[in-house]
């Protein structure tokens, strides 16, 4: 209503505060739960609530009996009386602490990837389907004496081509071409050959293990 005070709430909302029933959350003040709505119940004179931009979608926190806080999208609209003036707001809230989880879950695991790659004494290079260079460690900017910069997003069969026996490899034959398309692991050692050539043009021996990262599907 708008006075802040919930009037209709269903069993849901009431389990995601910390009441029993629905009932036991009805005639609370919504301020106490979802600070983020006060501003919906400021009033416009005896014009019943202030008309302004509603939340769509918003993030906001939701406070618990308990006095968690929880992440929540906040959508709301204005109720309107028979003469069309607003009278209450309609507020539906998502919980999505379990997305907040799983996004804090990547986060560290991927903090700790990058460390475990940065720390690798050896060239790395992550290369996706399509080709691109998206990632590398600092061994790997070392080897090549190219800055990470340089080679980044660059599609690694042209920006980086391999030499074998002083001959141009093909894309068809080139050890990431074959290991994406075969899904199995392909070596080529330093009795191969095997040379690769920095964006600067230099030519480099090396020895080259290329391993597919398959999804589960794949």
């Amino acid at each position: 209503g708008e006075d802040g005070k919930i009037v209709i709430a269903n069993d849901a909302a009431a389990m995601l505060i910390g009441f029993a029933s629905k009932k036991e959350i009805e005639g609370r003040m919504i301020t106490d739960f979802l600070p983020g709505v006060a501003r919906l119940l400021e009033k416009n004179g005896d014009s019943g609530l202030r008309t302004q931009e509603l939340p769509v979608d918003e993030e906001t926190i939701l406070k618990t009996l308990q006095g968690k806080k929880v992440p929540v999208i906040l959508s709301a609209s204005l109720l309107y009386d028979v003469s069309g003036v607003p009278r209450g707001v309609v507020a539906i809230c998502h919980d999505i602490t379990k997305i907040r989880e799983f996004e804090e879950r990547l986060k560290e695991e991927r903090d700790q990837s990058e460390a475990i790659i940065s720390s690798a004494g050896e060239g790395l290079l992550f290369i996706d389907k399509d080709y691109s260079v998206v990632l590398m460690n600092p061994a790997a900017e070392k080897i090549l004496g190219e800055s990470s910069r340089k080679i980044l997003m660059q599609d690694a069969r042209a920006s980086l081509p391999i030499y074998k026996n002083n001959l141009l490899l093909p894309y068809e034959e080139l050890p990431i071409v074959r290991a994406i398309e075969s899904k199995q692991t392909v070596k080529m050692g330093l009795l191969d050959n095997v040379y690769l050539e920095t964006p600067s043009h230099r030519k480099i021996p090396v020895a080259l293990t290329v391993t597919p990262l398959l999804g589960s599907t794949e």
